[in-house]
């Protein structure tokens, strides 16, 4: 029987201090009853308030086709 997952959550980016991209550790998963399982890092969640909000995220409504 295998044991819970568990995840670390990878973001590939550029950073600007070496000029090069680099992957970050942005969160963990976790499948254990007693944790939450999935927790970002709070530097991340910041990073993440920045990003415009993606045109395909609001569903088209019965009828309507979305022209991007």
């Amino acid at each position: 029987m295998d044991g819970p997952p568990r995840y670390s959550i990878m973001n590939y980016r550029y950073n600007a201090t070496n000029k090069n991209h680099t992957w970050y550790n942005v969160g963990n998963y976790s499948g254990l009853p007693t944790e939450k399982e999935l927790v970002f890092v709070d530097s991340f969640k910041k990073i993440m308030e920045d990003y415009p909000e993606s045109v395909c995220s609001d569903p088209c409504s019965l009828g309507q086709v979305a022209n991007n």
